[in-house]
């Protein structure tokens, strides 16, 4: 059987988890006085998969991935704008090369 490296195309699947502090801090404008700071913790989940094809020249193989990320959220502080007021799904593919080393 093949080692890893020497297969024609590899394909790998992945989990991972998220954890993220999300913070903000108002003031106002033209006083700069302090009027309302928040700090929340969020936490999610993600899948993933690549793909990365044979080798090109000099052991660099095109690779081709794709993820999901799911980030949950605590609700906002009223009348403040909120970064993560719900939760979020963040989606990324993307195409590139991998070189093994070692």
């Amino acid at each position: 059987m093949a080692s890893w490296d020497e297969r024609p195309l590899q394909v790998g699947v992945y989990v991972s988890g998220i954890t993220a502090v999300l913070s903000q801090s108002l003031k106002q404008r033209e006083s700069g006085t302090h009027v309302d700071s928040s700090r929340a913790r969020s936490f999610g989940f993600g899948v993933g998969g690549e793909m990365r094809l044979p080798s090109v020249i000099a052991g660099l193989r095109p690779l081709i991935y794709g993820q999901v990320e799911r980030m949950g959220a605590k609700t906002c502080v009223p009348d403040a704008t909120c970064f993560f007021g719900e939760p979020r799904t963040v989606k990324a593919v993307g195409a590139g090369v991998a070189w093994p080393v070692g």
